[in-house]
């Protein structure tokens, strides 16, 4: 046996299973790819991996409230695919492949994408009331607002039971952590409330739409 064809073949089917979109995991390895190909971009145009300049943030779709309010409204979305530098997409992809992987599958890949482009945009209308002039980006508000959404269906018992104690564990403390944190310089705490805030909201209404279901199937 040809030991390289065999690595080589193996490494091409791990890639393909980290890095293309496939079955039940879909969003979340979609999401994964388009955070990690603007930062790839942002990289190469910039010279940098480690940290980028507001004025380049900005230029990449960076919220922030005088263009934002000018009519740029594009920017509440295209913010939360756009990071910092490689420590803060790092630290932000490593919180969304855990919720996403065990998450997308129990919701769904329509519900998935929408709880997360839904909270992702209630993280940056709250930055953007609360900051006049701060340039606002990363996927962590629409992360809070994912556990957000599993606190809302672990309080309905939506989840299965052999998860109930994992995810809360888990969404206790990430959300515990990163509002500690946030006390440090640069840390968008008005996102994280709004995307935790948000995504209750959401939860909530999932678990009606299930509980509604069962009452008509019963």
């Amino acid at each position: 046996m040809n030991t390289t064809n065999t690595n080589e073949s193996m490494l091409s089917r791990l890639v393909s299973r980290l890095f293309v979109p496939q079955g039940a995991t879909f969003i979340t390895q979609l999401i994964i790819d388009l955070n990690a190909g603007v930062f790839v971009l942002m990289a190469i145009t910039n010279l940098s991996i480690y940290s980028f300049q507001p004025d380049t943030l900005v230029h990449w779709g960076g919220n922030i409230r005088p263009l934002t309010l000018s009519g740029e409204w594009w920017r509440l979305v295209t913010c939360v695919f756009v990071h910092g530098g490689i420590m803060h997409l790092f630290s932000n992809m490593v919180a969304f492949v855990f919720v996403g992987l065990i998450l997308e599958p129990i919701l769904g890949r329509g519900r998935f994408a929408l709880a997360y482009l839904v909270t992702g945009i209630g993280a940056s209308i709250t930055s953007l009331l609360w900051h006049s002039n701060t340039v606002s980006v990363g996927a962590s508000g629409a992360i809070f607002g994912l556990y957000g959404v599993v606190l809302a269906l672990l309080f309905g018992n939506i989840l299965p039971r052999g998860l109930n104690k994992i995810f809360l564990c888990s969404a206790g403390a990430y959300i515990a952590y990163n509002l500690i944190k946030s006390a440090t310089v640069g840390i968008d705490t008005a996102a994280h409330i709004g995307g935790l805030v948000s995504g209750c909201v959401v939860g909530f209404l999932f678990f009606q739409q299930a509980a509604k279901r069962n009452i008509n199937g019963c």
